[in-house]
């Protein structure tokens, strides 16, 4: 199998502010960062991961062991965390995707999560934007 080819690391430390819409009420006052994840955020990122998925009939509560081992095998291309107050409120894991034992570059999406006060605020959608 090819070597999978150095990414070079994303920009730390973007501030989005959300703005409400009719079809999307937002507070004023969600403004987050954005920034790769550090050691010290793995256990709040398997946290948010569990609160994130429980009680989802599509859910069988196993996506915070997918970014676990996807962390222990250094598998993880890019790990962007949302950061509100100092507390992480969101997450994003791209990995290397193989097609055919073939590595073509690209990186697959997921799990994404995001703590349920903050789910439809556009959260997810700024780290997977920034991803």
């Amino acid at each position: 199998m090819p070597t999978p080819p150095v990414v070079p690391p994303v920009t730390p430390l973007v501030t989005v502010p959300v703005t409400a819409s009719a079809a999307l009420p937002v507070p004023p006052d969600l403004v987050f960062t954005l920034r790769e994840e550090d050691a010290a955020d793995a256990d709040a990122i398997e946290a948010l991961t569990r609160e994130a998925f429980q009680g989802h009939a599509f859910s069988q509560q196993t996506e915070h062991l997918i970014v676990r081992a996807l962390r222990a095998a250094g598998a993880l291309r890019l790990s962007l965390v949302a950061v509100q107050d100092g507390v992480v409120i969101g997450h994003v894991a791209f990995s290397p995707v193989s097609i055919d034992e073939a590595y073509t570059g690209w990186c697959g999406l997921g799990p994404l999560a995001v703590v349920p006060r903050h789910q439809r605020r556009g959260v997810g959608s700024a780290l997977v934007r920034s991803g």
